[in-house]
């Protein structure tokens, strides 16, 4: 499986972490054992690729960032400006060209208990680079690799217990899928909800194209509203293909033309078996090939901050 936007000691020694506005070493850069979202995983975060010096749908992310803290009523000490002026700072000093960007808020720091929220600091808000090469960024012209996947075990918890519009940063159901690929062969696991509807990838949206060559995909009260997900389906709309947001499950994907997924990390990423079971052909469709060039296209002159070299 390729190693999308990974971080290693070696790469965030060469860049800065922001903690709280302050610009710090990355090897040097830490926070209290006693943070919430360390002991409870009580924050927020969001990801964001870097390519080729710009930072991809940035405003975007910003707003839902900006967004799940309202829903988990973290109260911002910042304002948006003021943290993608932090973010585009930390970059730059990093100098990153290729890789990905990750906003942390968490709800700070304070005595250990549940309990205790009232008692609380400001929140923490982190900045972090993530260096990668520039061809592991997956938003070239429909050329990343397709992968195979496995239908987990493990489900998504229900909308009505975490909200999957909320990018959480308590992803242990994610992480305990991503954990039931150990020793198997596949890159990946779907997830499906309580009710047996298909979710999403543990780090991906998911889209089938049916034989009638509709692409569908997960409702948004079902799987994380991605960003990239979102583009997506508008430009797959611009492209003449009818989109349905709708309840999916495994039959779907078992008797689709073709299955697709999409991240920030990705971009449009074909799926070639699941459950050992070949998707269509087996081979990349001309639907994925279409909608990943356009998403590449559309990224190079639109809806991106640049960071100054």
């Amino acid at each position: 499986m390729a190693n999308y936007l990974s971080q290693t000691p070696e790469t965030i020694a060469e860049s800065y972490i922001n903690i709280n506005g302050e610009l710090v070493p990355g090897d040097e850069a830490h926070v209290s054992v006693l943070d919430r979202n360390f002991l409870y995983g009580d924050g927020v975060f969001d990801g964001m690729p870097v390519y080729e010096g710009k930072v991809v749908l940035g405003e975007r992310h910003i707003d839902r960032f900006f967004r799940s803290t309202a829903a988990v009523k973290i109260d911002m000490p910042i304002s948006k400006d003021e943290l993608r002026e932090r973010m585009m700072t930390t970059l730059e000093k990093s100098n990153l060209e290729n890789g990905a960007c990750r906003l942390i808020a968490s709800r700070g720091l304070g005595p250990s208990g549940v309990k205790n929220t009232r008692y609380l600091g400001e929140p923490t808000i982190v900045v972090i680079p993530q260096h990668t090469e520039k061809d592991d960024v997956a938003y070239g012209r429909g050329e990343a690799p397709a992968e195979k996947a496995r239908i987990a075990s493990t489900r998504m918890l229900p909308a009505d217990t975490i909200d999957p519009r909320i990018k959480s940063c308590n992803y242990l159901v994610n992480a305990l899928a991503e954990r039931e690929l150990i020793g198997t062969d596949a890159d990946f696991a779907i997830m499906l909800d309580q009710d047996g509807y298909v979710s999403e990838a543990f780090d991906a949206n998911i889209f089938v194209e049916d034989h009638n060559g509709t692409i569908k995909t997960p409702e948004s009260l079902q799987a994380l509203g991605g960003i990239t997900r979102e583009v997506t389906i508008e430009l797959a709309r611009d492209l003449g293909y009818d989109v349905e947001e709708t309840k999916l499950t495994t039959y779907d994907l078992f008797t689709a033309n073709e299955v697709f997924m999409t991240s920030s990390g990705r971009g449009v990423a074909s799926i070639a078996e699941i459950d050992g079971r070949p998707v269509g052909t087996g081979a990349k469709s001309e639907t994925v090939q279409d909608i990943a060039l356009a998403l590449y296209e559309y990224i190079q002159e639109n809806e991106y901050l640049e960071l100054n070299p």
